[in-house]
């Protein structure tokens, strides 16, 4: 099933090959570029490759994966949000990555709040989070979302990263679909 998710403003939904245009965009975003890295996909054939290698296998883990959040009013997706599996890290990793177009407008919030009260995330058991020092929007709403900052990581060498926990959170209204 494609659709997962339903918000009261967003369609969360898992990615498929045909997605390629969007995470051409994603993954050659400025904001991506600067706090997640470069993924050296430059083309639509490339960024369905990277779709079906790397983002689809995900699903096939209880409580990960990476699901696209798209607008109920708009089109096509404006980021994604999800669970990991990293090298580095002894648990789980929770992340989102939003387009310009996406952000500012409470919608990684909403989905991440709406993704994180899922079985499948609530039954693992922990789960954490990464977040370059100078990215401080993503460690405010890691810290509005219940995570607690715990210390640093280095998942890559010389890149110093700070380390966070869920400690739980409230649940949205409504429930999963």
């Amino acid at each position: 099933m494609d659709e997962w998710i339903r918000t009261p403003r967003l369609i969360l939904r898992r990615a498929r090959e045909s997605d390629a245009p969007f995470f051409l965009a994603l993954l050659n975003s400025p904001g991506w570029l600067r706090y997640i890295g470069d993924r050296n996909v430059r083309t639509e054939v490339a960024a369905a490759a990277y779709i079906r290698d790397r983002v689809i296998p995900g699903y096939d883990q209880p409580g990960h994966g990476s699901y696209l959040v798209v607008p109920k009013d708009l089109p096509s997706p404006v980021g994604f949000v999800g669970v990991f599996r990293r090298d580095g890290l002894p648990a789980p990793d929770f992340g989102f990555a939003f387009l310009a177009d996406g952000q500012g407008r409470g919608f990684a919030y909403e989905a991440s709040q709406y993704l994180l009260a899922t079985p499948g995330i609530l039954s693992l058991p922990e789960l954490l989070a990464i977040s370059l020092p100078e990215n401080g929007r993503s460690i405010r709403l890691l810290g509005r979302l219940g995570f607690v900052l715990e210390g640093e990581a280095e998942i890559e060498p010389g890149k110093p990263m700070l380390r966070f926990r869920w400690a739980g959170m409230a649940q949205p209204e409504g429930k999963p679909c």
